[in-house]
């Protein structure tokens, strides 16, 4: 694994090597076709709201291989703290199982640390139940449990 490379990035920089990427993240999760909304991503990511963690790898043209994002902002529970909400965060399959994931992920809660960020809330899909235990080898305790309502397809 010598030859990953990771660091902190912007959206600007990796978005013409992300939807490869993003296509196989989506699969994975039963999401089939993922649409961004690329104005509201550039927006946060100017305003300094997003945090990009990458990591590439130089023996095969800088490819990008791994993404872990975050979005920052206010913690409305705790006046005048920070907080980030984790979003997408994939490693590519040949890559799993090397401590890439877990490389990435505390890169990036070092860099929320230097932005002054008090808590972060990593989650995970039911796809992959191993993250729970690599959060809590990093700190993290069981906060609360989400659920998703596709309000399209529900009335109330």
């Amino acid at each position: 694994m010598s030859s990953i490379v990771i660091s902190e990035s912007n959206w600007q920089a990796e978005w013409p090597r992300l939807p490869a990427l993003l296509a196989r993240h989506g699969h994975e999760l039963g999401e089939a076709h993922i649409v961004l909304d690329l104005p509201s991503i550039s927006e946060l990511d100017a305003k300094g709201a997003m945090l990009i963690s990458t990591a590439h790898d130089s023996d095969k043209d800088d490819q990008l291989v791994a993404y872990c994002i975050w979005y920052l902002g206010p913690d409305l529970s705790r006046q005048g703290s920070s907080c980030a909400q984790m979003g997408p965060f994939y490693v590519e399959a040949e890559y799993r199982r090397s401590g890439l994931g877990r490389d990435l992920l505390e890169s990036s809660l070092k860099s929320l640390r230097k932005r002054r960020v008090l808590r972060a809330f990593p989650h995970f899909y039911e796809q992959s139940p191993n993250l729970g235990p690599l959060f809590e080898s990093l700190g993290g305790t069981p906060y609360e449990r989400s659920y998703m309502i596709d309000l399209r397809k529900r009335t109330a």
